[in-house]
């Protein structure tokens, strides 16, 4: 029972539009105790490409697509920023710090 993921802070949304060569980018929400997260949870209104960086991080259309209504876990330790563009129209990006319990 030990290998699951739990939410471990507070999480953060982003405005993701289709403005040319403009993406919305955010520093990843730290744990309760502070702490970078290793892992965090996205979920997106609508499709998204999304990337992982430090504070200059830039998503493109050629990053990894998150697709409307879902959600993924992505291990994310050392990045400290994600970014998120839109192909067409806009959405709202939610990013969610884990952890995993080992």
């Amino acid at each position: 029972m030990d290998d699951f993921i739990t939410v471990h802070g507070t999480g953060i949304s982003i405005a993701a539009t289709t403005t040319s060569g403009t993406t919305s980018r955010v520093a990843i929400p730290t744990t309760v105790g502070g702490f970078a997260p290793r892992f965090v949870r996205v979920a997106a209104t609508a499709p998204v490409y999304v990337r992982f960086g430090n504070a200059t991080v830039v998503a493109a259309l050629t990053d990894t697509l998150m697709p409307g209504y879902t959600a993924e876990i992505f291990k994310v330790h050392g990045q400290g920023y994600v970014a998120a563009i839109c192909a067409t129209g806009t959405a709202t990006v939610s990013i969610v710090p884990l952890e995993d319990a080992g």
